[in-house]
Order: C-alpha cells, then sequence, then structure tokens
C-alpha cells in the first residue's frame, strides 16, 4: 500500500468521525499536526532553557531576571497587545491591514519605551544600580521585541500553520542558541537580560517584515483599516488588566518576601506553563474557524466539545502529580521546595476547555461580555493577590489564581450560554 492510499483512508476515517465529533476533523488533523510538532519542539527548548537557569546561575540572578520580566510584561501594554487578535480576526476574514496595525503598535509602544526609562531612575535614585541598569536595557528592546510578534497572527489568519511552526522554532532556537551559551559564561543579570532581547528583536521583525510580503487578501478600506485598529485598542483595554494580574504575582512577592520566593515559584510554574502550552496550540488552531462560525451554533455545539477535553486533561494533571517528585529531584534538585507548589498549581489546566469560550468572544466581538467578565474577575485577582500574597506568600498566589479561575469559567459560560 502507498502513501497515497494511506492518507487516502485515513481521511476518510476522519471524515466519517465528524458525524460524532460535530468538528471539521481534516482541518484539525493538518493543522494539529504541525502545531503540536511546534509545541513539543518548543517545550524541549524551554525544558533545557529552564534546566539551565535552575542549575547555571544562583537563585538571586534568576530571580531579579523572572522580576524583570513580569514589569515588562506590564509596561509591554503599550504595545497594543490585543492588536494581534484584531489582525487574525482582519486575516481571517480575507482583509489585509497589517501595516497600518503594526505602525500603530510601533506608535504607541513609545509610551512603553518612556515608562521603562522612568523605572530606571526610580531606582537610580533608590541607589540600586543594577535594576537601574536593567531598566535601561528594557528600554531599548520593548518596542521591537513585544511590537513585532504579529507574524503568528497573520499566519494563523491564514492557516498557514506549517509555517507556523517553522517560524516559532526559529524564534525559539535563535533565543535558545545565544542565551544557553550566556548562562553557562556568566551570572552577570544585565547580559543575560541584553542577550534575551536583542537576537529575538531582530528575528521578529525580519520575519514579521518577510510575511508581510507575503499577505493574500484584499486591501482593507480606510473604515475597515479603522475598525479593526479601533477593536485591537479595545481587546488591549479588556486585557490590560488581565496582564497586570499576570505578571504583578511575582513583583509583590519579591517586594514582601524577596528574591527567593520568587525563583522558587518561577520554577514551579514552568513544568506547568509548558504542559498548558501543548493545550493552547488547540485554540490557535480553532481561532480562525470560530471567527467564521455562526455564534448561535456555536453556543450549542461547543459545550459538548470541551467536555472531551477532560477525558485528556484529567489524565494529564494526575500524572504530573505523581511523576513530579521525581523530575524536580533528576532535573531542578536545588528547586524541591517548589514541587508541592508546582502540583496544586498543575489543577490550572482544568480551565483550559472554558478558556475556549473565551476565545469565541474574541472572535465575535462581544466587546460588552469581555469588558465585564474581564474587569471583574481581573480587579478581584489583583485584590486578593494584595490580600493573601502579604499573608500567604507562594500560597497566596496559588489561591488567588485559581479561585479566579474557577469564577471567570462559570461567568464565562453563563455569558455564553444565555447571552445573545
Amino acid at each position: 500500500m502507498n502513501f497515497n492510499n494511506i492518507k487516502s483512508k485515513l481521511r476518510h476515517l476522519l471524515i466519517k468521525s465528524e458525524k460524532y465529533t460535530k468538528t471539521d476533523m481534516v482541518y484539525l488533523a493538518k493543522g494539529g499536526f504541525w502545531l503540536t510538532n511546534e509545541s513539543l519542539f518548543s517545550s524541549c527548548i524551554a525544558f533545557i532553557l529552564s534546566l539551565a537557569f535552575a542549575n547555571l546561575i544562583s537563585q538571586n540572578t534568576f530571580a531579579t531576571y523572572k522580576y524583570v520580566l513580569s514589569i515588562a510584561g506590564i509596561l509591554a501594554i503599550f504595545t497594543l497587545p490585543g492588536m494581534e487578535k484584531s489582525i487574525l480576526i482582519s486575516i481571517s476574514n480575507g482583509k489585509n491591514h497589517i501595516i497600518p496595525a503594526i505602525q500603530e503598535k510601533l506608535r504607541w509602544s513609545f509610551l512603553s519605551i518612556i515608562s521603562s526609562l522612568l523605572v530606571s531612575l526610580y531606582y537610580f535614585i533608590q541607589g540600586n544600580q543594577i535594576l537601574g541598569a536593567l531598566f535601561i536595557v528594557l528600554a531599548l528592546f520593548l518596542s521591537p521585541y513585544y511590537s513585532f510578534t504579529v507574524y503568528s497572527s497573520i499566519l494563523t489568519g491564514q492557516k498557514r500553520f506549517k509555517e507556523i511552526m517553522v517560524y516559532s522554532l526559529i524564534d525559539q532556537l535563535i533565543n535558545g542558541f545565544f542565551l544557553l551559551p550566556t548562562l553557562m559564561l556568566t551570572d552577570n543579570i544585565i547580559i543575560i537580560l541584553f542577550v534575551f532581547f536583542l537576537p529575538q528583536s531582530i528575528s521578529r521583525f525580519l520575519m514579521t517584515k518577510k510575511i508581510s510580503k507575503k499577505i493574500t487578501g484584499e486591501k482593507a478600506l480606510q473604515d475597515e483599516i479603522k475598525k479593526t485598529i479601533h477593536y485591537g485598542k479595545h481587546l488591549t483595554i479588556i486585557n490590560s488588566m488581565t496582564t497586570l494580574s499576570a505578571n504583578i504575582d511575582k513583583i509583590l512577592l519579591w517586594h514582601f518576601f524577596g528574591p527567593l520566593p520568587v525563583a522558587i515559584f518561577s520554577i514551579a510554574q514552568a513544568p506547568v506553563i509548558q504542559i498548558k502550552s501543548i493545550f493552547k496550540k488547540i485554540k490557535t488552531l480553532a481561532f480562525p474557524k470560530l471567527s467564521q462560525a455562526d455564534y448561535s451554533t456555536m453556543q450549542k455545539t461547543l459545550p459538548k466539545k470541551l467536555l472531551i477535553m477532560y477525558l485528556v486533561i484529567i489524565p494529564t494533571i494526575i500524572l504530573y502529580m505523581l511523576f513530579a517528585p521525581l523530575a524536580f529531584k533528576i532535573f531542578f534538585p536545588q528547586y524541591m521546595d517548589s514541587v508541592i507548589y508546582s502540583q496544586i498549581f498543575s489543577t490550572i489546566i482544568l480551565f483550559i476547555p472554558p478558556s475556549f469560550i473565551y476565545e469565541v468572544l474574541i472572535a465575535h466581538q462581544k466587546k460588552r461580555s469581555l469588558y465585564k467578565l474581564e474587569s471583574l474577575t481581573q480587579i478581584t485577582k489583583i485584590s486578593l493577590f494584595f490580600i493573601l500574597i502579604p499573608l500567604y506568600g507562594i500560597w497566596g498566589v496559588i489561591m488567588s489564581i485559581l479561585s479566579v479561575s474557577l469564577v471567570k469559567s462559570v461567568i464565562s459560560i453563563y455569558i455564553f450560554i444565555y447571552k445573545k
């Protein structure tokens, strides 16, 4: 039997299975193959870098690195990260709004640069020369590093999943190629941060420039461009509280308990984040379809599909909890205190299926529902951080994240099922 016959039979089986899954299984298999491979390779690179950070540099240096990146994530709000989803929706619907949207991101990113320099000035005044210097480095790279990630949105919108794998791996390999030897040679945090940002800033600019030239689709009208940019800004505002809450935990840990808890929690998170990233690739695959599908039809069919995901998710969590102590003993012996935190934090994976509903709300531009959902849940999360972290440290972070994830899931499901 030749390869074409095998391919034909497999395609036939996938098509037959669609009456049970109510999903485009050919699309899922084709796109899923490339995204799964990309996720596995990226996870391997991330794992190697995690080993390097955990075993080659001091805990204080690693904690400082995570602290600065947490503040960078907050300052990057001014680079309009919500524009990427808006671009994706535009591309999915055959429109070309890329260059004006990127230009808008670059214009606004100037505020990120100014903010970083002000933080730098604050630390110099406080007498902390290291942090002062680090935020000058950050100011140099905030704009290119965070503005030129749009290449992924362009490729996803055009369903070019093989190229997503290729370009994402290039991005990850460049990061590992320069960062790994740097960690082997020095514990100097200024050099480490510089090497982290510079190569990827250059590569992301070149990849976005190359991919933008190959965009297919009709040229957008001025009103359509304004609509895309306007929605991108709305999504940035909507998600700004999410961005703040995703980064402020390490900042509060640092200020209340010092660098060590930041390092311990960062290592505890690392494996769970990689597992989550594999499941999240399904959202990347699904988003172009979600933006084109009928909303009322999805209200009836999507919940059943999401329930099926738990057949994989629940065993994954159980296996991780069982094997985490052994894995940490082998790979992260300096961070055995992270094990229990990592085991409990892994239950965050339970909330991945309901997060698909949030993607549907974005895809169908349910701005009012998104504003209400994000403002309520993220204000609650940040408030819990300020209450629980000073009292319970790392446990306060975990309790806050899991509690709000549960609340957000319940509210998302309610909005999706009962609101038009």
